[in-house]
C-alpha cells in the first residue's frame, strides 16, 4: 500500500506546518523556516513576493474570505502582443466545483443529481 504519493520537496528537513486549501493550493513551512508553496494560476514570482505562509492561515481560519494578487503578463491576440495586468483571487477556501453535504464529509460535483441547487 502507498502511504503518501505527494512529494514535499523538503529534502529531509522536518515539516513544521501545512495549510492546504484545495488541490494545487498549499503552503508548507519547514523547520528551517523555508516555505514551499503551490498556487495554481498565479506566477511563482508573484506568489513569492505577495503571499506569505500566514496568508494561508488567515484563509483557513476564516479571518479572510479570499486574498487577491495583481500580476503582469504578456499575451498575443491576433498576432499583436499586449501587456496585461491581471487581478486574481489567489487564495480562497471556497470550493467552486463541489457541493459539500451538511455532514461535512461527503461532497458532490455541481450538477450531480444529489447536489442540492
Amino acid at each position: 500500500a502507498v502511504v503518501s504519493t505527494q512529494s514535499t520537496g523538503a529534502e529531509g528537513v522536518a515539516i513544521e506546518s501545512v495549510y492546504s486549501l484545495r488541490p494545487k493550493l498549499y503552503s508548507i513551512r519547514l523547520a528551517n523556516w523555508k516555505t514551499k508553496t503551490a498556487i495554481g494560476g498565479v506566477k511563482s514570482c508573484v506568489a513569492e513576493k505577495q503571499l506569505r505562509h500566514e496568508d494561508f492561515l488567515s484563509v483557513v481560519s476564516g479571518q479572510k474570505m479570499h486574498v487577491q494578487v495583481t500580476q503582469n503578463t504578456i499575451a498575443s491576440r491576433r498576432h499583436v502582443v499586449h501587456e496585461i495586468q491581471q487581478t486574481k483571487t489567489a487564495l480562497t477556501a471556497l470550493d467552486s466545483k463541489r457541493w459539500i453535504t451538511p455532514d461535512g464529509i461527503r461532497s458532490y460535483p455541481y450538477g450531480h443529481y444529489q447536489a442540492k441547487e
